[in-house]
């Protein structure tokens, strides 16, 4: 009677076990985007805006080993005319200007560690006043070769533009002046041509004073032989 209880108790302890694992927490990694505020102002020395990745907790998952991520890159091409990516703390990072994806990767990941830095210029003059914009990262990938999670990221900042748009104005303003100042100014074409009739006439002019001054020489010359013919006849 006490082996069938042992046998007994020994399949429900088997049954338990087979139809009830033990829970197992899957293998993930903690990332995000951050700026340094979430209130950016635009000025003339203040204008480009930095969005830092940041890996958070590694959960299930070694330090110190290969790891990589790619992403497509979201960001308002109006208000952002060029990007930049660098790789931070011994990380590779780079962006393409063609399909907006950033991709980076490192020998020895480590938990709680910026890994690129994200630079965006802005263009203020199609910034109003107070503009709100996000930024994000769109199918985000980060590998071990091994496993893979895929996600989506995104920050939202709200831009303060304080570049004056009287100063827009004026820079226009300054340049139509630069502008205007640059044209040769050319009068009607009646003038031109009386120009042309008088460049044209001094040629004749001096003509006329050579034929006038030859008269005056062949009558002097006429008068002094005929002088002279009197005196041999006298």
């Amino acid at each position: 009677m006490k082996k069938i209880k042992i046998l007994f108790f020994s399949i429900l302890l088997i049954s338990y076990i087979l139809f009830n694992p033990l829970e197992v927490q899957a293998a993930t990694i903690d990332i995000n985007m951050k700026t340094e505020t979430k209130n950016y102002t635009i000025t003339d020395e203040n204008n480009i805006l930095i969005v830092t990745i940041e890996l958070g907790d590694f959960i299930n998952l070694p330090e110190e080993e290969p790891l990589g991520f790619s992403g497509e890159l979201e960001f308002d091409s109006s208000i952002f005319e060029e990007i930049k990516v660098e790789g931070i703390n011994g990380w590779n990072a780079s962006f393409n200007n063609e399909n907006n994806m950033v991709v980076g990767d490192v020998a020895k990941a480590k938990a709680n560690t910026q890994i690129a830095k994200i630079s965006l210029k802005i263009n203020a003059y199609n910034v109003s006043n107070m503009e709100n914009t996000t930024i994000g990262l769109k199918n985000l990938i980060i590998t071990d070769g091994e496993f893979e999670i895929v996600l989506d990221k995104q920050i939202s900042i709200k831009l303060e533009n304080n570049i004056s748009q009287n100063e827009n104005t004026n820079n226009n303003d300054t340049q139509k002046i630069t502008n205007i100042k640059e044209v040769t100014l050319i009068k009607p074409e009646e003038t031109v041509a009386s120009k042309g009739q008088e460049v044209n006439s001094l040629p004749n002019t001096g003509l006329r004073k050579n034929i006038i001054i030859t008269i005056i020489g062949v009558v002097i010359l006429s008068i002094i032989f005929k002088i002279k013919s009197r005196k041999i006849k006298y």
